[in-house]
């Protein structure tokens, strides 16, 4: 990617100084270590948007699977897996989040692994309710009269059917993915240093505002704030056509 400055430039070496205000070479000013902000901040949305995508595809395939074998299979595995994700979605997931860590180790993967794991009750639940509601419809009869296999009709028809609310409702579920792992990194569990994430942007830039240098921290979590915001937005919207087209 392309930036107006190179983000690690001024880690190579050079003194340390305050962070500056904007200027014409660094319209979003500078942080503690000379680094244009512009550029750390389009250099961290390569990881910052990527990240929450790698969560949700985990959490959707343990999540969908979850809640259709529920769903179809009724009976005592219906009972087991509702009980499995009631427990798991009863329980914090921060707190989740943070025992995962605690045993594997801190770092980005293992943010995303974990909450890729917490989410997936969230998505289960969705999903068998969706599930229960297109099992009943007649075409769903119609496959089985003509012998076709529980697992083929759900992978080729009944999941397929299930896309549109379900891609709608990632979507939305995509804001708060980003803001759990920024949540992370900014408590130190999640990217570290010398990666560039807005989450670590926001902690490494809060020691500036006692200097009264608002940007370095304002800047990122101006980003991630917009990007929630706008996922939220979009997502409800686009959530609501797909469901109505069903």
């Amino acid at each position: 990617m392309r930036t107006p400055d190179r983000p690690a430039r001024a880690r190579r070496g050079g003194p340390v100084r305050l962070a500056r205000g904007t200027t014409s070479p660094h319209p979003l000013g500078t942080d503690a270590s000379g680094q244009d902000l512009l550029s750390r901040v389009l250099y961290g949305a390569r990881s910052s948007l990527l990240a929450p995508l790698a969560l949700l595809a985990l959490a959707a395939l343990l999540g969908v699977t979850m809640g259709t074998v529920a769903a179809w299979r009724g009976g005592w595995v219906d009972t087991l897996l509702s009980r499995v994700t009631d427990v798991m979605y009863a329980f914090p997931g921060l707190l989740f989040v943070v025992l995962v860590i605690a045993v594997f180790g801190d770092g980005l993967t293992t943010s995303i692994i974990a909450l890729g794991l917490a989410y997936a009750p969230t998505i289960a639940r969705y999903t068998r309710s969706l599930a229960l509601a297109e099992r009943s419809k007649p075409y769903i009869d119609a496959y089985r009269v003509q012998g076709m296999s529980g697992t083929r009709i759900c992978v080729r028809h009944l999941v397929p059917n299930l896309a549109g609310p379900i891609v709608g409702y990632l979507v939305v579920l995509f804001g708060e993915g980003l803001m759990s792992l920024a949540t992370l990194s900014y408590l130190g569990f999640g990217a570290g240093s010398p990666s560039i994430d807005w989450g670590l942007m926001v902690q490494e830039g809060q020691d500036a505002v006692v200097q009264g240098a608002l940007l370095p921290a304002l800047v990122p979590g101006t980003a991630i704030a917009a990007v929630v915001v706008a996922f939220n937005i979009v997502g409800v919207r686009v959530s609501d056509r797909l469901g109505k087209g069903r």
